[in-house]
């Protein structure tokens, strides 16, 4: 059997004879004007503020009222909210990927930490969790970094990625095929030496720029 919650309700010059005080939280019905008040436990009703629903097309407030036009405004109020002031929320650690509000303190985080993936092989293609992060090639023979066609795996355009030799051995950045276009300075495309680096950023489809410490 469902169960039926009914609030205090009556008319306004009901409530204003009886002049009652509400317990806190405790809600009261205006019948003949549609509004509603909230009890705090100590106030009498005529001192009270209203909360009122009207057939308004409109969602505003007042200095003492709150005016909801219908349940799809009520709804509105809990899915769109609009906020005034600071509000605030819980801060959710970096390197969550849900879809929690990024709170100032969040956007702080992630923009201090970048992830490093140290890479120990003589070969690694990108993956598209690399995107903004540090790439370590750390490998003590000559060792080549691939970035893999659009139709492989689709970085988005101004995506960029970090690559540091952090090993001896020399590393080379090369396309998966020659439908990827590197363009450099010079055609320039090796690390230097140990502890050069180089970023990357995807210009187009497969168009990637490389600069930083290289050589030919």
């Amino acid at each position: 059997m469902a169960t039926k919650i009914q609030i205090r309700r009556g008319t306004a010059s009901e409530w204003s004879s009886a002049n009652p005080v509400l317990s806190s939280g405790e809600l009261a019905l205006v019948t003949d004007l549609s509004k509603i008040k909230v009890g705090d436990g100590s106030t009498n009703w005529n001192s009270l503020a209203y909360i009122s629903l009207t057939n308004t097309d409109d969602l505003t407030e007042g200095s003492s009222n709150l005016y909801f036009t219908d349940q799809r405004a009520i709804d509105a109020v809990v899915d769109s909210p609009s906020l005034t002031g600071t509000p605030t929320a819980p801060t959710a650690d970096y390197d969550d990927d849900s879809n929690k509000i990024a709170t100032t303190g969040y956007v702080q985080n992630a923009i201090e930490r970048v992830t490093i993936n140290s890479v120990s092989a003589s070969a690694y293609e990108l993956e598209l969790a690399d995107a903004g992060e540090i790439i370590e090639m750390d490998y003590a023979s000559a060792n080549i970094l691939t970035v893999p066609l659009n139709s492989t795996k689709a970085f988005p355009i101004g995506t960029t990625i970090d690559i540091v030799q952090y090993g001896s051995g020399q590393t080379e950045i090369a396309g998966e095929s020659a439908g990827v276009v590197l363009r450099s300075k010079n055609e320039q495309l090796k690390l230097t030496s140990q502890y050069s680096a180089a970023t990357i950023y995807k210009k187009d489809t497969d168009e990637w720029v490389v600069f930083g410490d290289l050589t030919v």
